[in-house]
């Protein structure tokens, strides 16, 4: 007697997009590889709850309200008229919190030309980056910094914040302010 024995190969993979890292209200794709040789049904779980059922699925600020880890489970079932096999796949990844970029200016709202200004970044300069600019053409990189204009006028003045987590593979998440700040001429 002969017996014909077939084999799904089908093992379900989960790549990321962008990365399994991304920042706060940021989207980020999970993909699930087909196959060949079956046709194979998708079911993503978080704990119990299904929350889809296609090869690929994409997850949003409204479905994670918080920076932390995230943990899915990819259910397939890939079959065809020889077989009917059913197999797991888990799938994590991190969101990470945006840097603060808040910043105080000494004197506030109104300065005078010609006269020292205080920019002062408020949080933790801890695997953080800076770039002022003062909306003169002026630009600085550290978080506590003094500036001067000689014209007098209203300024942007932008802070963009990089944030580099060092674990695991160095992610950086980013954050930008900006006012107006108001120079008048120095009084005679």
């Amino acid at each position: 007697a002969e017996m014909t024995v077939f084999v799904d190969t089908y093992e379900p993979q989960i790549t990321y997009n962008p990365k399994n890292e991304i920042c706060f209200g940021e989207d980020i794709t999970l993909e699930a590889n087909g196959s060949n040789t079956s046709t194979v049904s998708y079911t993503w779980l978080k704990g119990s709850d299904v929350v889809g059922n296609s090869q690929n699925i994409t997850f949003g600020q409204a479905d994670y309200n918080t920076p932390g880890n995230y943990n899915y489970t990819l259910s397939t079932i890939s079959e065809s008229q020889y077989f009917y096999c059913t197999n797991s796949a888990g799938a994590s990844f991190t969101v990470h919190a945006n840097p603060t970029s808040a910043f105080a200016v000494d004197p506030p709202d109104h300065a005078c030309t010609n006269t020292d200004i205080n920019f002062d970044y408020l949080d933790d300069v801890s695997n953080k980056t800076f770039g002022w600019q003062f909306g003169d053409g002026g630009s600085d990189a550290q978080p506590h910094t003094i500036h001067q204009y000689t014209i007098p006028g209203n300024y942007n003045v932008a802070l963009h914040i990089d944030l580099t987590y060092p674990t695991p593979t160095g992610h950086v998440c980013s954050s930008d302010s900006t006012m107006v700040l108001t120079v008048d001429p120095l009084p005679q």
